[in-house]
């Protein structure tokens, strides 16, 4: 459990929830799936050169906008 939560770096108490969850289930971390890597429920990532995908039901207005803050409190 405590790798999964290292892995996965929740930001709030409901990321973490999820993550705990999800290694009581036995499935860890993380799950691969064909659109990336189950970042989080409902959100898969998927990296490459110079680019990132993010992808699911997750995927929302929120979320967005909780990313742009984040990258700019990063710059």
């Amino acid at each position: 459990m405590a790798e999964a939560l290292r892995k996965a770096a929740p930001d709030d108490s409901k990321a973490e929830r999820a993550v705990l969850e999800r290694a009581l289930k036995g499935q860890g971390a993380s799950k691969a799936t064909a659109a990336g890597e189950e970042v989080v429920p409902g959100v898969a990532l998927k990296a490459g050169r110079g680019r990132l995908t993010l992808s699911g039901a997750g995927v929302d207005a929120a979320l967005a906008e909780d990313l742009r803050r984040w990258l700019g409190a990063r710059a």
